[in-house]
């Protein structure tokens, strides 16, 4: 079940994305880490600018694990790696949920999820409208809603 996710590095150089250089967000946060390095100024303007539901700024802040290594991973093998899965998607043959948040800055667009969905067969496709890169924060209630109506009908239940 992808969440707010890509299957190619293509997604960090669309201008929407806040990993493109291109992006008013990734300039910010580059001042920002030249000033200040990337203390708790950087992560709340990268954290504000991953949501579109402001009120779980704070929430998101403190309970999502903050790993160095695993951003430079993510950086090496995205980035530099020219990180590329989409030529894989159509082997998966599992029941496939794609949940994305329309305001996902840090993906960019919804482009890559809509991606995923053409490249797996029979795979399905979740928008949460109210939200940004923590679709599970944002708007709880929906996202529980969506993953358990999908787990029914196509785990539960299968036609």
């Amino acid at each position: 079940m992808p969440i707010c996710t890509a299957a190619s590095y293509h997604y960090a150089v669309q201008p929407e994305s806040l990993y493109s250089p291109d992006s008013p967000v990734y300039q910010r946060l580059a001042e920002i880490s030249e000033r200040a390095g990337r203390g708790p100024e950087y992560e709340q303007v990268a954290m504000s600018a991953s949501l579109h539901n402001q009120d779980v700024l704070e929430t998101v802040l403190t309970t999502t694990p903050k790993d160095q290594v695993r951003n430079e991973v993510v950086v090496e093998e995205v980035l530099v790696g020219k990180w590329n899965y989409e030529p894989e998607l159509p082997k998966i043959t599992s029941p496939t949920l794609i949940i994305v948040g329309r305001h996902d800055a840090r993906a960019g667009s919804m482009l890559r999820s809509h991606k995923i969905l053409v490249g797996i067969p029979g795979s399905e496709l979740a928008v949460m409208n109210n939200s940004g890169h923590f679709p599970h924060e944002e708007e709880p209630a929906e996202f529980r809603h969506v993953i358990k109506d999908f787990v029914q009908r196509c785990i539960v239940a299968p036609a």
